[in-house]
């Protein structure tokens, strides 16, 4: 008989392709289907204040693609932060591809990885809100704007593409470490 698992809580994480330099505007081409490549200026500090106000219990309704019949749409989010990719291991699956060798680029090009923990996200909730917190990085939104978008006084930008993003991790006992 199949058994049924309780979900007690998943970790997502999307990863952003950014050059080292402004002469590099190009993505790495082998790496284009895993990473999201972003040429624009990001200020790290920015961005993980926009996911700062993404932690905690909130109806993030505004942030769902939605569906017919949809139902609860508070989620938790326990965790989330985003850190540069110091090491190609830290890359998901990117050890699978070695063209180009992955120290050329690391060398060339940062990876930020961000990363969501929470006990469920709706449809397209994390690419939503990748896209909002890159718009804040970018200084095209401020801040306040995910509060604003949570209430729904202000529209949330269109989903960030699906290359990039990994479910990373899915927790279903409390001794799993993770």
């Amino acid at each position: 008989p199949d058994k049924k698992f309780k979900v007690l809580k998943k970790r997502y994480k999307y990863i952003v392709q950014i050059p080292k330099s402004k002469d590099n505007k190009r993505p790495i081409q082998s790496l284009q289907a895993y990473s999201r490549y972003e040429s624009r200026s990001l200020s790290l500090d920015r961005l993980q204040c926009a996911l700062n106000f993404l932690v905690g219990t909130h109806d993030f309704r505004h942030f769902s693609k939605k569906k017919k019949g949809a139902g609860q749409t508070v989620r938790t989010i326990y965790k989330a932060s985003v850190i540069p990719a110091s090491r190609a291991d830290e890359l998901p699956h990117f050890e699978l591809l070695n063209d180009p060798p992955l120290s050329w680029t690391l060398n060339c090009h940062d990876f930020w990885i961000i990363t969501f923990e929470g006990n469920g996200f709706l449809w397209h909730q994390v690419r939503r809100m990748v896209s909002l917190a890159l718009n804040i990085s970018q200084d095209r939104w401020p801040a306040e704007s995910v509060k604003e978008v949570m209430e729904g006084l202000r529209v949330c930008p269109t989903s960030a593409p699906a290359r990039g993003l990994y479910l990373d991790h899915i927790w279903l006992n409390e001794n799993d470490t993770g």
